[in-house]
């Protein structure tokens, strides 16, 4: 299982964000122009910003699971994606 995260700041804001925290163990992809997030239908027009989404996509390219409004809590949020994939796939 591989994990990324993606948001609609700049390489150098993300690269500010993830040295705050002293690193990031997993790839930062930068969406400054938001088709990603318009993609995943997570894009706030009016908030010029992205809903906190989860999507799980498998070894093909396909979305497995989609949690579309995740919740700010992001250690609970990330046990309980991580709980549902090891039920899917096993």
């Amino acid at each position: 299982m591989r994990v990324a995260g993606c948001s609609v700041d700049t390489v150098e804001a993300q690269q500010a964000f993830a040295d705050k925290l002293g690193g990031i163990r997993f790839p930062l992809i930068a969406d400054p122009g938001a088709q990603i997030a318009k993609a995943y239908d997570v894009y706030l027009d009016d908030w010029k910003t992205a809903a906190r989404a989860t999507a799980v996509i498998g070894e093909d390219g396909m979305v497995v699971l989609t949690y579309p409004r995740a919740p700010l809590d992001g250690k609970a949020h990330a046990e309980a994606v991580f709980a549902d994939v090891a039920t899917l796939f096993a």
